[in-house]
């Protein structure tokens, strides 16, 4: 493909009704991320790994990676299944971790191979997916447990377009979709996207529909304290009477909270209204989670306070390279 556009045009010319991608197609995308980390700690942490978690911390970074799409049938009529896999390359980091200067990338802000699958509808809606958070318990103690990267508008490997409306949308047509996905604990993630399409635009030869989406999640929550509880409660059995009451004092004051702050991104795709492929998108998106807790030592009882927050702000920009018409 080759970048040459023509100006937008505010005229209705053009429609969309679902995305009718077909199993074997195969979409390649050249993509370009940028990423602004400030972690803030305070207290010890060490429970969670000094490698996550290693001190107040200002990370940038940016990199390129080929994103590959391969689309299949999904699990019922009407659906679609999409693996991405790709992997960032020559990224370049600058900042501060815990007050030292780096020139690497901490595991903390490691993006790591991207290797994703999800299926939708075919309006886009997803009804399935290997993101964290569909398995939040899964890694308990391990930060990434709780990424916002796993949230829509984040993750840079959940990537087809926006949520489309039940009816046909052209120029000028804006709506609003509300969507839940697993969470933690008891709540679902509440993700609200509203979209207009602002124009059409002219790529390659190819006539473009152009949509402005913006997304919302809500608060990601969940408080692990009656899990440790039991956990924990569990040494007491081999405590003498003494050292076991000092301990239940300790699990009075245990608590662990996780949470992400409502992500939020904006982004604009150019799609194919014939079959609803993304040429290209431009995204700003921004995060922040926390954990707060106090627990007791597993080897001597101490109470072990601390806290982290981190907010995260990121652009993503795709382009097709290889793909249906490109």
């Amino acid at each position: 493909m080759d970048d040459s556009s023509s100006t937008i045009d505010s005229g209705p010319t053009l429609s969309l009704a679902a995305y009718t991608l077909r199993a074997g197609t195969t979409l390649t995308y050249q993509v370009d991320i940028a990423q602004d980390i400030t972690m803030a700690v305070v207290g010890d942490m060490s429970t969670l790994g000094e490698e996550d978690f290693p001190g107040d911390s200002e990370v940038s970074l940016t990199g390129s990676a080929t994103f590959t799409q391969t689309v299949a049938d999904g699990p019922r009529p009407g659906t679609i299944e999409v693996r991405v896999t790709g992997e960032f390359t020559d990224l370049t980091v600058s900042g501060t971790v815990a007050g030292e200067s780096v020139d690497e990338v901490p595991e903390f802000a490691d993006l790591g191979p991207i290797d994703s699958t999800f299926v939708v509808d075919e309006k886009g809606r997803i009804i399935g997916s290997d993101a964290g958070l569909d398995d939040p318990l899964g890694g308990l103690m391990d930060p990434g447990a709780l990424d916002p990267g796993t949230l829509p508008g984040l993750d840079p490997g959940r990537f087809l377009g926006p949520e489309l409306p039940d009816d046909a949308i052209g120029v000028g047509d804006g709506w609003e979709t509300e969507s839940e996905l697993p969470g933690f604990g008891q709540d679902p993630v509440v993700v609200t996207n509203s979209s207009t399409v602002t124009g059409s635009e002219e790529i390659d030869g190819i006539s473009l529909l152009v949509i402005d989406t913006e997304v919302s999640t809500s608060r990601v929550e969940v408080d692990l304290g009656e899990l440790l509880l039991g956990m924990f409660g569990a040494f007491t059995e081999d405590m003498e009477p003494e050292e076991a009451a000092q301990f239940d004092e300790l699990l009075e004051n245990l608590k662990f909270l996780m949470f992400i702050d409502g992500a939020m991104s904006d982004t604009t795709t150019w799609v194919d209204p014939t079959d609803g492929v993304v040429w290209q998108a431009e995204s700003v998106a921004s995060a922040g989670m926390g954990v707060d807790m106090s627990v007791p030592d597993g080897d001597t009882g101490d109470l072990i306070e601390g806290t982290v927050e981190m907010t995260l702000r990121q652009n993503l920009a795709y382009r097709l390279t290889e793909g249906p018409s490109a």
